[in-house]
């Protein structure tokens, strides 16, 4: 099933939907299927996971986004993109501020209705701000897709259309861990302590973490993405939002991701609150948070603590996210902290991830907001360090086959 955009969407138009497990293929494809007849529109999106644009009709569209990965790098290697670097926390903002216009909004919705409303179900995102601003929001009724608590409810008046195009909710896999991913999350287990609030990414390093804390007690989650690992520990009683100082019993997200009997499980599940960005990653918010540990990833880090979670080798593959939102969060929490966990080197060994300096010249997250960065080598403590114990910590923590070229290079910039 399909149906016809082009009579909503006008030449030069800025078309938006859904990121990650909230995508509305239906709709996306439908957009896809209609481009010649338009003849050119500008998109915004986030991290899409979906079929995306053909790349025959990529010439039809200028794609602005703020991350890289997913569909988004195919739209990269055709020229298509223009990347904003933007914290998630500002994108409402630059929203509302009409910095980001747009003009008509794609939604994936839950397939039934309650009191007059839908639910947006897997996601939030900047999806509620973007409701009151575009001129026509477009909803496709997705299977699958649960009603959750928090800012998920859409009055069905606020549509333009809502449709169904046989589409179900988007499911992301369960990926192994590798070894030295394991190891990675075995130190950070270690770590954390009874009775911390956590804020983790989606990946290997924070499902392994998630899967050693069954021992922990009186845990709260407080993140931007919700994944399947924390399931178990949400069912067993170690979370339990107890000691957390706000949000008591909830656990709260931004996003959901994982399988359908994951999403099963969320459904309409009193402790699970799927929240707008404007609360999850405010820090007026996060300051609040007792304990908060906020549990992240890069693609490098160098001997100082600065941090590159956008860019590998000139090209663009992640994204600002809320990275940092969430370090400076949890550096203002009382009794938190942030931990950057990532590989000493590439898959074959070849390059080193602990650099002497970032390769493509972006910081996503500054050395200033670093706390504790993790290999499968060891822990690096970096707050309140000098520039030199900095530089010794990270070397400690690179593969030994880069040792002696890293003190060589810190010796020369030292």
């Amino acid at each position: 099933m399909s149906m016809d955009l082009s009579r909503y969407i006008q030449p030069g138009a800025t078309v938006s939907w859904g990121a990650l497990t909230g995508t509305p293929i239906g709709l996306v494809r439908a957009l896809d299927n209609c481009l010649p007849a338009i003849g050119s529109c500008n998109v915004f999106i986030g991290l899409t996971v979906d079929e995306g644009i053909r790349d025959e009709h990529l010439p039809y569209v200028h794609f602005k986004c703020i991350g890289g990965g997913g569909t988004c790098s195919r739209y990269i290697r055709n020229g298509s993109v223009d990347m904003i670097p933007i914290h998630l926390s500002d994108v409402p903002k630059v929203i509302r501020d009409g910095k980001i216009n747009i003009d008509v909004l794609l939604l994936a919705v839950s397939p039934h209705e309650e009191d007059g409303c839908v639910s947006l179900g897997v996601m939030t995102d900047f999806l509620p701000i973007a409701i009151e601003r575009a001129a026509i929001v477009i909803g496709e009724r997705v299977e699958g897709m649960p009603w959750t608590h928090g800012d998920t409810r859409v009055p069905v008046s606020r549509f333009t259309e809502l449709v169904d195009l046989g589409s179900h909710v988007v499911e992301v896999p369960y990926r192994r861990a590798s070894a030295a991913e394991s190891r990675i999350a075995e130190q950070i287990v270690d770590m954390i302590p009874h009775g911390a609030t956590l804020q983790f990414g989606i990946g290997g390093v924070p499902d392994v973490v998630l899967r050693g804390l069954t021992g922990h007690k009186d845990m709260g989650i407080h993140t931007g993405i919700l994944t399947e690992a924390a399931q178990v520990l949400i069912e067993t009683g170690v979370v339990t939002n107890r000691l957390k100082g706000i949000d008591e019993g909830q656990t709260v997200t931004a996003f959901l991701a994982g399988s359908r009997s994951f999403y099963d499980f969320c459904d309409y599940h009193p402790a699970i609150r799927v929240r707008r960005l404007e609360y999850t990653h405010n820090p007026a918010t996060l300051c609040r948070i007792r304990n908060l540990i906020s549990i992240n990833s890069a693609f490098e880090v160098d001997l100082t603590g600065q941090i590159n979670g956008e860019m590998v080798r000139g090209r663009y593959f992640g994204q600002v996210g809320g990275q940092s939102d969430f370090m400076r969060g949890a550096a203002a929490s009382e009794g938190g902290f942030s931990i950057l966990g990532l590989a000493s080197t590439n898959r074959n060994e070849t390059i080193s991830r602990i650099v002497p300096r970032l390769g493509d010249g972006v910081v996503t997250s500054l050395r200033t907001d670093a706390d504790y960065v993790v290999t499968e080598y060891g822990v690096a403590e970096l707050r309140g360090k000098t520039l030199g114990e900095r530089m010794d910590g990270m070397i400690r923590i690179s593969h030994p086959k880069f040792r002696d070229e890293l003190r060589q290079t810190s010796r020369l910039t030292g």
